[in-house]
């Protein structure tokens, strides 16, 4: 017999990698503002 697939798990481990590939797009785009904002250097 088969197992299944657990959808809880898989729902999960999308959900995360959906969160860090928006994260690694996002970041570069925000990063000059980010730095005006709170001062920060490179």
């Amino acid at each position: 017999m088969r197992a299944g697939i657990d959808k809880r798990a898989m729902t999960l481990l999308a959900s995360g990698h959906l969160g860090t590939d928006f994260a690694n797009g996002a970041l570069p785009a925000l990063l000059p503002f980010l730095v005006d904002r709170f001062d920060l250097s490179y």
